[in-house]
């Protein structure tokens, strides 16, 4: 149980990164924003932002998309290779599991494998 607790710390803890990490992101382009907006509204205003920016603007507020998205993708990089590692134990568990549910069942062959039964 120590790991199931631990993996669900660990989720916990990436999911409030995540969503630090992207409110952080449309803070930095979107200052105005109070509350976080849905990916769709948020692509539509940073569009909008951009296009209503002097050129020497657009230039900075290009490369802090950049810097976000930057970001943004090592965070989901994070996110990928925990869950792979997730992936991969919760596999492992199962194996366990089987093999240890097999152990358990009294022999059919008469090998003397299994549990014996008192």
């Amino acid at each position: 149980m120590r790991a199931h607790k631990e993996v669900k710390e660990n989720v916990e803890r990436l999911a409030r990164e995540t969503k630090r990490k992207i409110g952080e992101v449309q803070h930095t382009l979107l200052p105005e924003l109070r509350d976080m907006v849905s990916e769709q509204e948020f692509a539509e205003r940073v569009g909008q932002r951009l296009a209503a920016l002097p050129d020497d603007q657009r230039r900075l507020f290009s490369l802090q998309t950049a810097l976000a998205l930057s970001d943004l993708s090592e965070l989901e990089d994070s996110l990928v290779q925990y869950m792979d590692l997730v992936a991969t134990e919760i596999k492992h568990q199962s194996g366990v599991q089987r093999a240890l549910t097999a152990y358990q069942q009294p022999s059919r062959t008469g090998s003397g494998r299994g549990v014996r039964q008192k």
